[in-house]
């Protein structure tokens, strides 16, 4: 019996761009997943940042790799 998991609600999304010298953007990203705060740092090109829809995907990994983390660093050592 597959086990469907439940898509992750992603609100309150906020980032700041800084522009680096060698052309790419770093973003600080921050936002709730399920009602939890998650921050995360992403370093993009230009074009990536033009297009809205890779955007928010990568805003949207980005967030989610970073609640990945805390889980695991959660995770209570295995005996």
């Amino acid at each position: 019996m597959e086990q469907h998991q439940k898509k992750p609600e992603i609100s309150n999304v906020q980032y700041v761009k800084k522009q680096l010298a060698d052309g790419t953007i770093e973003l600080d990203i921050n936002g709730l997943i399920d009602n939890e705060y998650y921050e995360a740092t992403a370093v993009i090109s230009q074009a990536d940042f033009d297009n809205n829809e890779t955007l928010n995907t990568l805003i949207t990994d980005h967030l989610l790799k970073a609640k990945d983390k805390v889980t695991q660093l959660k995770k209570p050592d295995d005996p």
